[in-house]
């Protein structure tokens, strides 16, 4: 009965449980402080004021899945940070395999 089972755990089971699931949507949410150089005073030339530390920030990323064909996927990755008066936002679209999540 065991070696009657091998194949189908090697071919069926295996290949199904390691691919990126369709419905993947994982968040990322972290907040803190952050250490950086402020652009007005690098624009200004004030360079020894230039850093400034303990601000406060946060960063949201979220990676989707938004469809799947096959052994490929298209996933999803958005990023925005915020420190003090600073915005970054960064949105990137990706096919990857979903076996080995190389892009395709």
């Amino acid at each position: 009965m065991l070696m009657l089972m091998a194949p189908v755990v090697a071919f069926v089971l295996v290949p199904v449980l390691t691919k990126l699931p369709s419905n993947t949507d994982i968040k990322f949410d972290y907040s803190g402080t952050v250490g950086m150089l402020d652009p007005h005073a690098l624009e200004e030339g004030a360079a020894a004021h230039a850093f400034v530390a303990d601000i406060p920030a946060t960063m949201h990323r979220r990676i989707q899945v938004s469809s799947t064909t096959g052994s490929t996927a298209t996933v999803e990755d958005s990023l925005a940070i915020e420190a003090g008066s600073n915005t970054i936002d960064n949105e990137h679209t990706y096919v990857i395999d979903r076996s080995t999540l190389e892009t395709v």
